[in-house]
């Protein structure tokens, strides 16, 4: 169950967060003094009542549709009026479940939603009006009407109780709280991660002592029809496969199909003149998700220059230190042979005087 909060006079953001779902709206300052809390809250639901879901999971066949239920209810004293409707379902940047703004039309499994609305029993509406007292809740039925050319695979969606409209200095506001809706379409699943995109550059290190930093940017695009996790997993190696690495990195929870996800990993190499590597994209299931298909890696290949400028510079110089102080050595010796010959000299020049 997701839960809203809406307190007039203070400037307020409406977030709900479960299972990786997040669906967030803005509410905008009010002049007004406060006058009072709209928490409601929506849910998965039977017709009699929220039945425990965490979200709400359907398989449709294409041009077959079938019937479910939220709940919304609000838990304030007063009565409190809320949009229902639902939308697309995508990921956020930071990674959660979100969905479309209010000001984005639906074109994918959101569109396939109507509602029927509890005070006029129409059918298949896009938007209902609802006005739920204080301490009630409400049962709205939904529609899901997948059309008869849908694809097969994933078609991420959600349904959304919107608290919306103005103070009485005309200033709006919206906060919204949803459910997550995960509908599949029967059909042949392909599972398929793609590399769009990739370069690697090399930082180097100020310090010859140090190793220097290999950044792989990638861009990765779920092309595919199912909703998929991945990990990513970076090997390096110089010349003759010497100083090799493997690296895991951060996981990414949750790609949708047709997503794309921008992916930097940063390793730590030595230059050895030329480096090379591969960036393997191992796909995963993503919750309690089924995909009886193959998920197969899926792996890209680089190489780059990797000269050792300051290991040379460093080099150079210990050389040149080497024969500096061979040199100066030498030229002392010289001095003091030539020092003792001439006192030699001078003394067998004073004795036969």
């Amino acid at each position: 169950m997701l839960t809203g909060q809406f307190r007039r006079g203070l400037v307020r953001t409406g977030v709900a967060l479960m299972a990786g779902l997040l669906i967030a709206g803005s509410a905008a300052t009010s002049a007004s003094a406060a006058e009072g809390d709209t928490t409601w809250s929506i849910a998965p639901s039977s017709e009699s009542g929220a039945d425990g879901r965490v979200s709400i999971r359907q398989t449709m066949d294409p041009g077959v549709g079938l019937t479910d239920h939220v709940a919304v209810t609000n838990y304030g004293a007063e009565e409190a009026d809320l949009l229902v409707y639902a939308s697309d379902g995508i990921v956020a940047p930071n990674g959660d479940f979100d969905l479309l703004s209010a000001d984005e039309e639906a074109k994918d499994g959101g569109s396939w939603i109507g509602f029927t609305d509890p005070a006029s029993g129409q059918k298949a509406v896009d938007v209902v009006e609802l006005r739920v007292p204080g301490g009630a809740t409400t049962i709205v039925e939904f529609q899901i009407d997948p059309p008869a050319t849908a694809t097969p695979g994933d078609h991420p969606a959600g349904v959304v109780a919107e608290l919306a409209g103005a103070d009485s200095a005309g200033v709006g506001f919206s906060a919204r709280v949803g459910v997550r809706l995960h509908l599949r379409v029967t059909g042949e699943l392909a599972p398929a991660l793609t590399v769009k995109s990739q370069s690697a550059t090399l930082d180097y290190a100020w310090s010859p002592f140090q190793p220097s930093r290999l950044r792989i940017e990638t861009v990765v695009v779920n092309s595919g029809n199912v909703r998929l996790g991945l990990e990513p997993v970076v090997t390096t190696a110089g010349p003759f496969g010497l100083l090799p690495t493997s690296t895991e990195a951060e996981p990414v929870r949750e790609v949708l199909p047709g997503q794309e996800v921008a992916l930097t990993e940063e390793v730590e190499v030595w230059p050895l003149f030329w480096i090379t590597g591969s960036l393997n994209i191992v796909p995963t299931i993503v919750g309690d998700d089924t995909v009886p298909a193959d998920l197969t890696t899926t792996s890209t290949e680089f190489g780059i220059p990797a000269i050792p400028w300051l290991e040379a510079i460093a080099f150079v110089l210990l050389v040149g230190l080497v024969v500096l102080a061979i040199v100066l050595v030498r030229r002392r010796r010289v001095v003091q042979r030539r020092r003792f010959a001439a006192a030699v000299e001078a003394h067998v020049a004073a004795l036969g005087q």
